[in-house]
């Protein structure tokens, strides 16, 4: 699937460095890459966002992150779902896309350090 698409075109992460890197993997490595959805897969995966949508969120610390423009995901969703989330926290980067661990490094260190916050708070 990535290399159907230019960077310019790709929703994953806006570091074309990383990009790159994607690009030469699956050129190197075809086996490895995930190719476009099936209706088979497109059914099962509706089926269980339907299922985990109606089940009770778990008594957990969660940390959430995601882009508010991602184009792979439903930032909506996202938002609904963690918001009633007792002890979740949801932490919105602005300017990434879908992957913030492959994202530019000021937003990658961004998701890092919130994420190291996170693991330090719930021992």
């Amino acid at each position: 699937m990535v290399l159907h698409h230019s960077f310019a075109e790709n929703n994953l992460t806006g570091d074309g460095l990383r990009w790159g890197r994607l690009v030469a993997e699956t050129d190197n490595w075809p086996e490895l890459t995930l190719g476009g959805v099936t209706f088979d897969w497109l059914d099962a995966a509706i089926r269980e966002c339907d299922r985990i949508r109606t089940m009770p969120l778990p008594a957990q610390p969660c940390l959430i992150a995601m882009s508010p423009k991602d184009k792979v995901v439903s930032p909506r969703a996202i938002r609904a779902r963690a918001s009633g989330w007792h002890d979740g926290e949801l932490l919105e980067i602005d300017g990434a896309r879908h992957e913030p661990l492959i994202e530019r490094a000021p937003l990658r260190r961004h998701f890092l350090n919130a994420l190291i916050r996170h693991f330090r708070s719930v021992g």
